[in-house]
């Protein structure tokens, strides 16, 4: 009885040390990969108020305290479009961009600015409302195509404009 003991306890011994050797030899196989790049260069030099980077991570837009808007290409680090704050009927603080990447809102405290990123032009301005009428955009969302955009007051309004009929409806 005591010799089945002893080689019970032998081969759970000598199981334990088999698992062990295998979780340090697994662990060994799998070495981390951690890759630092180069160059990191920022792509402004001034403080953000907001950014927003592309579901592909493709293109980043940033708003400065400067107030200028600047459309990026992140692989090449080259400027695509810039707006400044004089080309605004109001100062920006929301940016959104719709999931193709072909269109950007902006967003003052009362206004939207929807741009074509294909031509860098505006396509529609738009003044937002809430249920209070001093309420102002707290949030901004663009739809895949930019078709469709929700602005969020801070009255706990939602408005959803469609671009294609130019209609305006609150949730």
């Amino acid at each position: 009885m005591l010799a089945n003991a002893g080689s019970r306890l032998l081969i759970n011994v000598h199981f334990i040390t088999v698992i062990t050797i295998m979780m340090i030899v697994s662990g060994c196989n799998q070495a981390e990969v951690m890759k630092t790049s180069d160059n990191i260069q920022p792509l402004v030099q001034e403080t953000l108020i907001d950014g927003v980077l592309s579901n592909d991570a493709s293109m980043a837009i940033t708003l400065g305290r400067s107030r200028t808007l600047s459309i990026w290409d992140v692989a090449t680090s080259q400027l695509l479009h810039q707006w400044s704050d004089d080309d605004f009927d109001e100062t920006n603080y929301l940016l959104a961009l719709s999931g193709n990447k072909q269109f950007l809102a902006t967003a003052g405290k009362q206004k939207i600015s929807v741009f074509n990123l294909e031509t860098g032009k505006l396509d529609i301005r738009w003044p937002a409302q809430g249920f209070n009428p001093d309420a102002s955009i707290s949030s901004l969302f663009l739809s895949q195509t930019g078709s469709t955009i929700l602005v969020g007051m801070n009255d706990g309004s939602i408005t959803v404009i469609q671009r294609s009929s130019m209609t305006m409806s609150f949730i």
